[in-house]
């Protein structure tokens, strides 16, 4: 949901730590291409707010694309992610951002 009044975006879910390792979740390519429909909107907002933690400025989306890139490049030094839900993944991050995901729904 976007406040284009406040400049204000709601996620709805965390995106520091985005979770992609869920038999429903689609691809990292596929998170990527749905980041860059951000960039259309990047000029009517400047914080968003997910479902849990603190408001984030919109600069994470240029991590999360870059992270992103490092996966489906090859680039990331995956490392094992162990969710407190028992369901686990490998994980990649940059910056201040870490992308948890499965090594068989990368494209």
């Amino acid at each position: 949901m976007l406040d284009k009044k406040n400049k204000l975006l709601f996620t709805g879910d965390n995106m520091a730590v985005t979770w992609l390792f869920f038999k429903e979740s689609l691809t990292v390519e596929t998170y990527k291409k749905s980041l860059q429909k951000l960039d259309f909107y990047k000029n009517k907002f400047n914080i968003m707010h997910t479902g849990h933690g603190e408001p984030l400025d919109i600069s994470i989306l240029a991590e999360l694309k870059e992270c992103c890139e490092q996966i489906l490049n090859g680039r990331c030094e995956a490392k094992p992610y162990r969710s407190m839900i028992g369901i686990d993944g490998i994980s990649c991050s940059h910056k201040s951002v870490t992308i948890a995901y499965d090594p068989n729904k990368i494209r």
